[in-house]
């Protein structure tokens, strides 16, 4: 063994060019794919960093019609005290709370939760403790968890932050523990966790906004506890039908619910297109390894002549395979290392779930190390066995000019270029349809110039105003300061923003027809429509006449109005929806909202052009706690920032300005994961279209050397060198038809597994499937014309000359 190493040592340092490029190919295909792994490995395939992952599980209320909905404060109450299957069940909500601290005023991200919720999740805190039961009982919460990066970033990692004080929405509130180093919940949304009290305000069944986690009993099975809690959901159902009637529950496992299936077929398609790459790259090196056995014959000629036996061969050239997929092995570990990071930096924190842990360890060495012994074998077979199958008395006689081209020889390399050709042209339809579903994404508009338009959180807590007038007011004045800004053309204030869905989803029935329907339900200034750009299909806007003590109106979209009315007209219709009470967490009674306009579909929930239903009220008629600002510029907005602050400042000093951002970086922030998968999946297809040109070029050189004498006999006779050139673009053309016939059909079977990926365009879209197809032959073609002006080239007398 030893002696066969460095014998391919030897060999490999006498080809260093042929050497550099299998190195590089398999560097980048081993790197690539490792890269990849680390990400599908971590989201995927490694356990879940909780206490017996597989007993925890996700509560949701389950609509008639539905599938799952977040839970009224009464029902997950009854859930938690009838229950027979679950160790520990707790309920939950995000916030965004207002911390004083040290003597700075500033916005964090929050949860509310119930006393169990860590217990559920089998956490204990790196300093002090977690939530004791009883703690989620008002007058009892005035307690905070800190997670271990913010203790870190916010306190300085102080050793003495338990039981310090600090404030939370004005509210003293004692640290009693940090979470520790490295946790899921460093990497999640929220910097800290108060014990969720129910206060009067939000014990009802009719108000949806709690969600639900719980821990099996040990040697609970999913079913029985299902079972279970049907028998509740029915029970609660048949005592409760004005808020419960049909309403069930379903409970989902927990590796369920984190990863999404857009993000789960993503990470299968990009693992599937680098796994198409490192064929490829293998397929080329194969081929150009039996270009290089040929050239090798004669040295193999000689070690068979003084006794290495067949097996000795193929074990030599094997070795050397294995050599160079360990170097390009190693250095694909390197390399995938440094894609994984650079991945990590440019997709967007939220892509992912927080127990995902993406890290090049010894999971990704051992993959990597597998993939670099398997390239090896795979490309360095075929030269291997072609080096076995030398005859020795053929090859002693025949010169390396007048010999005849080795068929089987010849034979395979054709079919490997039209592997590539075939993989090439998956790899590039897959790629096509990304950058035209891409395209589309980038050519919807959201707004009218986004560029232009500002927006800013004021999210206020529910204990800030003692009654919804002082918020109108608060509000009111706000928003005319912030009116008077110079170089703000339009501003308006809104409850929720482009793209990140309706604030509200509210049940409703028509008052003329009694038909029931649901909604989303947005609160916004009267200038909101005109800010954004909206344009009104039909009848008025809001206006600022539309106050408390004046007849209830809305708006709705034209998604409602094709919805509900189809060919009727909706103006003067009365829709019926409960009021949303402000700073409690119940609805008040059905208020007969009458429409009075139909505005231009706005894209809430995502860049689809139908829209979901929806229907607009002003904020002083449904006031609401929490709103954003929207800001149109009569220039660059990033000079607006500065005077927004202020103007916020001199109104409230306390009040923190959130998330300012335009409404073009928020669309670019909700299509970076689609822009860096087509991205990744351009390069994979670049990269195959190189590979692609140069196995064909390779095995067009390779026939025209073999062809030499072949030629010249040709051209001896009278062939033109245009027919000369004719005789090798038609044998690529021959091996390219055939790749793209393999690689279409593939493709056009392929691409529908990626349909939850595209973006207005079908998998199939004919023109994709045919620019890859138009692309790949042209680059095919070029290539092979290079040999084929060569072969058009040779002098017959050269040819023709015997040695």
């Amino acid at each position: 063994m030893t002696q066969d190493l460095r014998y391919a040592l030897r060999a490999l340092r006498r080809s260093p060019a042929f050497t550099l490029i299998a190195i590089s190919v398999l560097a980048i295909g081993i790197g690539a794919t490792s890269a990849i792994f680390s990400f599908v490995d971590g989201v995927l395939l490694r356990p879940l960093p909780y206490r017996e992952p597989d007993r925890i599980v996700f509560l949701w209320e389950r609509p008639p019609g539905g599938s799952r909905n977040v839970i009224s404060t009464l029902t997950y109450l009854d859930w938690q005290q009838q229950n027979q299957v679950f160790e520990s069940i707790s309920a939950g909500t995000s916030a965004s709370m207002t911390m004083a601290a040290n003597g700075e005023v500033s916005q964090v991200r929050a949860s509310r939760v119930s006393a169990g919720y860590f217990r559920v999740y089998g956490v204990a805190t790196a300093l002090g403790r977690a939530f004791s039961p009883g703690e989620d009982q008002p007058g009892k919460n005035n307690v905070v968890v800190l997670s271990y990066r913010f203790w870190q970033q916010r306190f300085g990692g102080d050793p003495g932050i338990v039981g310090r004080t600090i404030a939370l929405d004005r509210e003293p509130c004692v640290v009693i523990g940090v979470l520790p180093a490295g946790s899921p919940f460093d990497r999640g949304s929220s910097q800290l966790w108060r014990p969720l009290a129910f206060g009067p305000g939000e014990l009802t069944r009719d108000y949806h906004w709690l969600r639900a986690i719980a821990r099996l009993k040990p040697g609970i099975t999913l079913e029985a506890a299902r079972a279970n809690m049907d028998a509740i959901a029915a029970r609660i159902s048949r005592d409760y039908p004005a808020s419960n009637k049909d309403w069930g529950i379903t409970i989902d496992r927990l590796p369920d619910v984190l990863v999404d299936p857009t993000l789960r077929r993503s990470l299968e398609v990009l693992l599937a297109g680098v796994g198409l790459l490192l064929v490829l790259g293998c397929t080329n090196l194969a081929n150009l390894a039996l270009a290089r056995g040929t050239a090798r014959e004669r040295e193999v000629v000689v070690c068979a002549a003084l006794g290495a036996s067949r097996g000795r061969i193929v074990r030599q050239f094997l070795t050397e395979s294995v050599l160079l997929s360990a170097a390009g092995g190693a250095l694909g570990l390197a390399s995938g290392y440094m894609m994984m990071r650079g991945l990590q930096l440019l997709l967007p924190s939220y892509y992912l779930p927080r127990e995902a842990v993406i890290a090049m360890d010894w999971r990704a060495f051992a993959f990597a190390a597998g993939l670099a012994i398997g390239t090896g074998l795979l490309f360095g077979l075929a030269p291997a066995f072609h080096a076995g199958r030398v005859d020795l008395a053929g090859s002693m006689r025949a010169s390396s000019r007048t010999a005849t081209a080795d068929r089987s020889r010849r034979r395979l390399r054709d079919i490997l270029v039209i592997v590539e050709i075939a993989v090439s042209c998956l790899l590039l339809a897959g790629a096509t349809l990304l950058v035209r579903s891409f395209l589309q994404m980038r050519g919807v508009d959201v707004a009218r110039d986004p560029d232009r338009l500002l927006t800013a959180g004021l999210l206020t807590p529910d204990s800030r105003f003692s009654h919804p007038d002082q918020a109108r007011a608060f509000f009111r004045t706000v928003l005319e300061r912030v009116q008077g800004i110079p170089g703000v053309t339009a501003a308006a204030l809104t409850a929720g923003l482009p793209l990140e869905g309706w604030p509200d989803g509210m049940p409703l029935r028509f008052a003329e027809s009694n038909v029931r329907g649901g909604a989303g339900f947005k609160s916004i200034s009267p200038s909101y429509f005109n800010t954004l750009g909206l344009p009104l299909l039909r009848g008025r806007g809001l206006t600022d006449q539309d106050r408390k003590g004046t007849t209830p109106v809305i708006v709705v979209n034209d998604a409602f109005a094709k919805r509900y009315f189809e060919n009727q007209d909706p103006l003067g219709k009365h829709v019926l929806i409960q009021e949303i009470v402000p700073g409690q967490r119940r609805l008040g009674p059905e208020i007969p909202w009458q429409i009075v306009g139909v505005v231009a579909n706005e894209r809430t929930n995502g860049l689809s052009p139908q829209g979901s239903r929806g229907v607009y009220s002003s904020i002083e008629q449904s006031p609401m706690y929490g709103l954003s600002f929207v800001l149109r510029a009569s220039g660059d907005p990033s000079f607006l920032v500065a005077p927004l602050k202020a103007a916020i400042h001199e109104i409230d000093p306390e009040q923190p300005v959130t998330d300012i951002r335009t409404v073009a970086a928020i669309k670019d922030e909700f299509v970076a994961p689609d822009r860096l998968r087509t991205w990744l999946f351009g390069v994979f297809s670049a990269i195959a279209l190189l590979l692609a040109a140069v196995g064909i070029y390779g095995v067009m050189s390779y026939s025209v050397a073999q062809r030499t004498h072949e030629i010249g006999v040709r051209a001896a006779l009278g062939a033109s060198r245009g027919r000369i050139v004719g005789l090798v673009i038609r044998h690529a053309a021959l091996l390219t038809g055939v790749g793209l016939a393999i690689g279409m059909a593939a493709a056009i079977a392929a691409t529908r597994w990626m349909a939850a990926l595209l973006f207005g365009v079908q998998p199939r879209d004919p023109v994709s499937l045919g620019a890859a197809a138009l692309l790949l032959a042209t680059v095919s073609l070029v290539a092979a014309y290079v040999p084929a002006r060569r072969a058009a080239r040779i002098d017959p007398i050269h040819a023709l000359r015997v040695d």
